[in-house]
């Protein structure tokens, strides 16, 4: 699905709205050209959220050091051989709907400002429930 929002302070309130509303297994990918995304998996713990690793880049994409640093520097844990190999934090369970809104924000920053996606509407929506057929709602993101 298209995401048809035109701009970043309106994304990141729907996504914020469709991250609290995920239910359990549920995987929610926001993509763009050049293989550059953020993904989220809502698990027992709480939501895990993903950010694409400059070794993933295609197309001449790349995460600069600086972004690196500034991705460290707001609570993202760097990828590893024996964790994720994206950029990775959790949002633990029970979560409070402004801590929803932070990680919205913070994902938002990044698409616009490191991997420089130029407006949402560049961005399409997957979702679906692991282990099952169910989906959940993303309307507020369409």
């Amino acid at each position: 699905m298209a995401i048809k929002i035109p701009d970043w302070p309106s994304l990141s309130a729907a996504l914020a709205l469709t991250l609290a509303r995920m239910p359990g297994d549920g995987c929610l990918i926001l993509s763009a050209t050049g293989n550059r995304f953020a993904q989220f998996v809502m698990g027992s713990e709480g939501l895990w959220a993903e950010i694409v690793d400059d070794s993933a880049l295609v197309g001449g994409y790349r995460i600069s050091p600086d972004d690196a640093v500034w991705l460290s520097s707001h609570g993202w844990s760097p990828p590893s051989e024996a964790g994720s190999p994206n950029w990775h934090r959790r949002v633990p369970w029970p979560a409070h709907y402004n801590e929803y809104e932070a990680i919205a924000d913070q994902v938002v920053e990044v698409l616009c400002e490191v991997l420089r996606i130029s407006a949402p509407t560049e961005l399409t929506v997957e979702s679906w429930v692991n282990f099952s057929n169910d989906k959940f709602d993303v309307s507020a993101l369409g």
